[in-house]
């Protein structure tokens, strides 16, 4: 709840207004999906089946965002009085421990749903974490749809270079004043600003470090 947060419609319950904020997963490029057939059976039945349909499905290399709000985090777990309140060292750092899990989940969990036929355990090829002012999704890096580098073989390398370019633009652009750090299975030549981290773990101590180190 102190993530997710609560809308209440009654006086029994107060509102609640959530740390955390997740956007649907995109691809980096264009996909054509693939179809697939399944059968339903009915125990019941002696012949055939129960159900006979078909299915989309597709793969690609996906781009997912989420921001999270510390202070709001904090405030929500009883840290802090209020959100404009000056936030101690313990409460910090509480939350931050916190906001380490949240980023080990989204680069190693994925949906429950359908596995059994797809089983697409695939964990987050590149994480990048940013400590800002304000949330800035990447997404309008894959505006124009990547294309595959056939050289390398996919869209995974182009994909992880658009991402660090689209940064670079946002970054000197707005004149931000960030802390960044990636972590990445490959190597990639990271722009001036974006600290590399060698493994998920480096990045999440990193990040429970507010972002020292």
């Amino acid at each position: 709840m102190a993530l997710s947060g609560r809308m209440a419609t009654s006086g029994l319950m107060s509102n609640i207004t959530g740390s955390l904020a997740v956007a649907h997963a995109i691809t980096t490029h264009a996909v054509d999906a693939d179809i697939d057939w399944f059968t339903a059976v009915d125990d019941l039945q002696e012949l055939g089946s129960g159900h006979l349909d078909t299915q989309e499905f597709s793969s690609g290399v996906f781009y997912r965002y989420a921001s999270l709000n510390l202070k709001q985090l904090q405030v929500n777990l009883g840290l802090l009085p209020e959100i404009k309140s000056a936030e101690t060292t313990e409460s910090r750092a509480k939350a931050l421990d916190i906001a380490a899990h949240v980023l080990h989940m989204l680069a190693t969990e994925v949906p429950s749903a359908k596995q059994q036929s797809f089983a697409a355990h695939n964990l987050a090829d590149v994480a990048l974490i940013s400590f800002s002012h304000q949330p800035i999704s990447l997404a309008n890096a894959f505006e124009k749809p990547v294309q595959a580098d056939y050289k390398s073989g996919g869209f995974s390398e182009p994909s992880s270079k658009e991402l660090n370019i689209y940064w670079d633009k946002v970054h000197r652009g707005y004149g931000l004043k960030e802390r960044c750090a990636e972590f990445s299975l490959d190597t990639v030549a990271l722009p001036e600003g974006i600290t590399p981290k060698s493994s998920l773990p480096a990045l999440e101590n990193w990040l429970r470090a507010n972002g020292q180190g």
